[in-house]
C-alpha cells in the first residue's frame, strides 16, 4: 500500500473512530435525558403521594385533636356536675367573692338561687361580704327557674348569670366549630 492510500486509511480510520465517539457521545446525552426525565418524572409521583400522606395525616390529626377536646368537655361536664352535686353553693359563692370589689359602695345586691339554696347561700355569701361590703344589703331570693349551682346576682348597675347549661352549650358550639390548622386553612 502507497503512503497516500495508508495516509488515506488513517484518515479514515479517524474519521469513523470520531464518528463513533459523537454517536456514542450523542446516545448517552439522549439516554441520560429519558433517564432525567423519567427520575423526575418518579420525584414528582413521590412529591405527590408525600403531599397526599401530609393532608392525610393534618386530618387525623384534627380529628384525633376534636376527639380529645370533645372526650376533655365530656369528662369536665362530669367533673363539674359532681363538683356543683357535692356543694351546690360553691360555685355561686365563687362568682360573688370575684364581684367583692365591684360591690363596694353598692346598696343593695339581690342573689336569686334554686328555693332549696337560699338558707346556705345566704349564710355563705354573709360570711364572704363581712367586713369588705358595710352598709350593703344583700337580699338572697328563691328562684324555680334556677337550678342549684346556678344563680343570678343583681345590683344597681350591673349582674351576674351563671348558667351551667348555657355554659355547656356555648362551650360545645366551641368545640363543635371547625377549627383552622397551623397553616390557617379549615381542615
Amino acid at each position: 500500500m502507497s503512503q497516500a492510500a495508508r495516509a488515506r486509511a488513517d484518515e479514515l480510520r479517524d474519521c469513523e473512530a470520531a464518528a463513533y465517539a459523537r454517536g456514542y457521545s450523542d446516545g448517552m446525552s439522549i439516554e441520560s435525558a429519558g433517564t432525567a426525565a423519567r427520575l423526575a418524572q418518579t420525584l414528582a409521583q413521590i412529591s405527590g403521594q408525600f403531599d397526599a400522606l401530609d393532608t392525610s395525616v393534618s386530618s387525623h390529626n384534627a380529628s384525633a385533636n376534636a376527639s380529645a377536646a370533645k372526650l376533655a368537655f365530656a369528662f369536665a361536664r362530669k367533673l363539674a356536675g359532681k363538683l356543683v352535686e357535692a356543694d351546690p353553693v360553691a360555685p355561686i359563692a365563687e362568682g360573688f367573692a370575684s364581684l367583692l370589689t365591684d360591690l363596694v359602695g353598692v346598696p343593695d345586691v339581690t342573689i336569686s338561687v334554686h328555693p332549696d339554696l337560699v338558707a346556705d347561700v345566704a349564710q355563705r355569701i354573709s360570711e364572704l361580704a363581712k367586713g369588705r361590703l358595710t352598709g350593703c344589703n344583700l337580699l338572697t331570693i328563691a328562684d324555680t327557674a334556677l337550678l342549684p349551682g346556678d344563680c343570678r346576682i343583681d345590683w344597681e348597675n350591673g349582674g351576674l348569670v351563671r348558667n351551667q347549661a348555657q355554659f355547656d352549650a356555648r362551650l360545645n358550639d366551641l368545640i363543635e366549630r371547625p377549627q383552622l390548622t397551623t397553616r390557617g386553612e379549615a381542615p
